[in-house]
């Protein structure tokens, strides 16, 4: 952060990688598994929809830090 001293740093508790694959891989499994009952209480409890919707939130905030003054973040970064 001190090369970026007007950056703002938010952390959005966005579970890690790992924790997204798995709940992914616990949707994939519903998805093809033949058992219908209780299926949305199912969706529920791989936490893939929460997830996702923390992914997309991350995005559009992302979005709007990078847009400033009509001018896109690839000039106001340094990439090494």
């Amino acid at each position: 952060m001190t090369h970026y001293p007007r950056a703002k740093l938010t952390h959005l508790d966005i579970p890690n990688i790992h924790a997204v694959r798995d709940s992914y891989d616990s949707l994939r499994n519903l998805c093809l598994s033949s058992e219908s009952s209780k299926w949305y209480s199912s969706l529920e409890n791989t936490q893939w929809l929460g997830n996702l919707s923390l992914i997309i939130k991350v995005g559009g905030v992302s979005e709007k830090g990078v847009f400033v003054g009509g001018v896109w973040g690839a000039d106001m970064f340094t990439y090494y």
